[in-house]
């Protein structure tokens, strides 16, 4: 599947979507850069700039969880690396 068709639905029209938006999970505050809400899923896609680093995933695993824990939806939660000529998914 294409990278782009993975998160294309965080982007439709019908979409509820809310960008830095901020949660409390377990006595702290997340800040998600994009939350979009479909009938039946929820994509959570968290944009990263730099290189790849293991703490971007445990964070991303921190926010699937904590939606998790307010939704029976399915919960897609991915990375987004943005660099100067591509994105790369890494998916939660």
């Amino acid at each position: 599947m294409d990278q782009h068709q993975q998160i294309g639905a965080a982007f439709a029209p019908s979409a509820k979507v809310k960008t830095e938006c901020e949660i409390l999970h377990q006595g702290e505050i997340r800040r998600l850069d994009r939350y979009a809400e479909l009938p039946n899923v929820v994509y959570l896609l968290d944009y990263k700039t730099g290189k790849k680093d293991p703490k971007h995933e445990k964070q991303l695993n921190d926010y699937v969880s904590a939606i998790k824990s307010m939704t029976d939806k399915e919960i897609r939660g991915y990375l987004v690396y943005l660099s100067d000529a591509e994105i790369e998914l890494v998916e939660a």
